[in-house]
């Protein structure tokens, strides 16, 4: 191979590195903020005020729906105002809403330079072999 082709080959495999390294980045921030929001859906917490404990709330995903089952209370109504106010749905919604796309971009990305990283393997292997075979018939 020639130098200009060998220089070449090397920018297009550090350009699908970094692009694949990005790629990893991007859905590791989306993985993130799913594991934020799961974090605050799941688990009880309390509410602090002044240095002190002022409540204890349930979990937004196992909160108990009261006392009797025939009657099933909302959050609101089973916790209160203070701890529907604290683990409010709707910011939690559009952190999941905004890490899709974050995540499209990141599985593209990882995609795409995983594809041309494979392609230049290829590519490659095949030139070697053309040579092998070309270095054979002469000999």
């Amino acid at each position: 191979m020639t130098s200009l082709v060998q220089v070449c080959e090397t920018d297009f495999r550090v350009r699908a590195v970094r692009q694949q390294r990005w790629g990893i980045g991007l859905i590791a921030v989306a993985s993130l903020i799913w594991l934020w929001v799961a974090f605050q859906l799941v688990f009880a917490f309390t509410i602090d005020r002044d240095g002190r404990r002022d409540r204890e709330c349930e979990s937004r995903a196992f909160y108990a729906f009261g006392v009797d089952d025939r009657y099933k209370q909302s959050y609101y109504e089973s916790e209160g105002d203070a701890c529907e106010a604290v683990r409010d749905l709707a910011p939690m919604l559009a952190w999941v809403l905004l890490s899709v796309p974050v995540g499209g971009v990141g599985l593209f990305q990882l995609t795409a330079a995983t594809t041309r990283l494979q392609m230049i393997g290829h590519v490659a292997e095949t030139a070697r072999l053309t040579e092998s075979e070309k270095g054979e018939t002469r000999g």
